[in-house]
């Protein structure tokens, strides 16, 4: 079944960032361009474009003075993540190491983003008004609660296989109003990371620039030439 919101979309939000080593607070606003990959051969939801049928995802948030703070582009299983202020910049695709990823939100919002509540399903239960859910998707498990009033919350743990015993890499926490434009609360457990975003408003009618699930240093080099 499809997921109300998840068709080719444009969020426009407002994120608050607390830095876990010194509690300082990080604002930034910026936009989100979601392009969910293509369910039997067709797009998603209402739109008749098929921007990247294996799914693309581009985030850019600005912080103060409009200088960028964080570049998320993910197409497929290839991703690009970059904070030019500290001077980190990570590429990376299906062959990179689980264990590298670690503090990276890069899966936890390629699944959130591209195609929430997907993976193999392992266990279901509706009690109390509430459906819970546990998934597997790929190397990382999945508690899903999905409330009639809309609450929605997740949480993903993330394994690493080491022979015969298997270590946990990292656990990352969503609660979000619903799966549409709204307040969502995020937390991962492997830096402290605390992260509280805001959906200011939604773009559906029009599909996103295709140029915007190019990937960056493509587009660096093809200017350049």
């Amino acid at each position: 079944r499809e997921v109300d919101g998840a068709g080719p979309r444009t969020l426009r939000v407002r994120l608050a960032l607390r830095e876990p080593r010194t509690g300082q607070v990080l604002e930034a606003r910026g936009a989100i361009a979601i392009a969910p990959p293509t369910i039997d051969g067709r797009a998603p939801a209402a739109s008749d474009a098929v921007l990247a049928p294996e799914g693309a995802l581009r985030m850019i948030l600005l912080g103060p003075g409009g200088t960028t703070a964080l570049d998320l582009w993910t197409r497929g299983d290839r991703f690009r993540f970059a904070v030019p202020a500290l001077d980190l910049l990570k590429r990376g695709d299906a062959s990179t190491p689980r264990a590298s990823l670690r503090g990276l939100p890069v899966d936890f919002l390629r699944w959130w983003m591209l195609h929430p509540a997907a993976g193999t399903l392992l266990w279901y239960e509706r009690a109390a008004s509430t459906a819970s859910f546990v998934l597997r998707d790929g190397d990382a498990v999945i508690d899903l609660r999905i409330a009639d009033r809309g609450l929605i919350g997740a949480r993903r743990t993330t394994w690493s296989a080491e022979g015969a015993r298997r270590r946990k890499l990292d656990e990352e926490v969503v609660i979000a109003e619903g799966m549409g434009c709204g307040h969502v609360r995020y937390a991962q457990a492997s830096t402290g990371l605390l992260v509280t975003v805001t959906c200011e408003a939604e773009e559906r009618e029009r599909a996103p620039d295709p140029r915007a699930f190019v990937d960056p240093d493509a587009i660096g080099q093809e200017d350049g030439s």
